[in-house]
């Protein structure tokens, strides 16, 4: 399971993960799914609410090597897997999950660390709506640069928080600072949703 070093034809050396590590995570089915489709119960909140745990009756793993072959444990190591933001953005996009707003804010702070390069845009996006989530087309969805944005209960809008110019670059999406122009209408006051 550790990872092996390999030669590569120039002389220098690359740590890559070890073959059985790979073909267990990629091939080993436990309850019809993947090791990669599950989670450990100890997972983070993140994780947990978008992957469900081994099936009852599943394996009982050493928590170490239940991550080295793949089962979701973190936020933070789901990154840190070569498919990890993809992987992410496909169970955002899934409505069948549930997911808190605040929970989403957490998804996307850490995704806007990701190299955009390395990271598929997604064709659906999960959006706040209050105080939950809701999913829609990419194309109709904007990352919230500032909180004022919320405001305006017709846009669907990706929490970008501080990072919302990295993040719009790794989903590759527009900025609502840069599509939306609104004005105040005579009198000045619209009424906004309570969240």
């Amino acid at each position: 399971m550790e990872p092996t070093t390999v030669r590569l034809a120039d002389g220098s050396a690359e740590r890559v993960p070890s073959y059985a590590r790979w073909w267990l995570a990629t091939h080993a089915r436990v309850g019809g799914g993947g090791l990669r489709d599950a989670r450990l119960p100890t997972a983070d909140p993140v994780v947990a609410a978008l992957w469900d745990p081994l099936p009852a009756g599943g394996l009982d793993l050493d928590p170490a090597f239940a991550a080295a072959l793949g089962l979701r444990t973190t936020l933070g190591a789901l990154l840190a897997t070569p498919d990890g933001a993809d992987a992410l953005l496909a169970r955002l996009a899934d409505e069948g999950r549930a997911l808190p707003a605040p929970l989403l804010r957490l998804a996307y702070g850490a995704l806007a660390s990701r190299d955009p390069d390395d990271v598929t845009p997604p064709d659906r996006v999960r959006v706040q709506r209050g105080a939950g989530t809701g999913v829609v087309d990419a194309a109709d969805a904007l990352v919230a640069d500032a909180p004022c944005w919320a405001q305006l209960p017709d846009l669907a809008l990706v929490p970008g928080g501080a990072d919302a110019a990295a993040l719009a670059d790794v989903v590759d999406l527009p900025l609502a600072a840069d599509r939306v122009r609104a004005e105040l209408p005579a009198g000045g006051v619209v009424p906004v949703p309570a969240a």
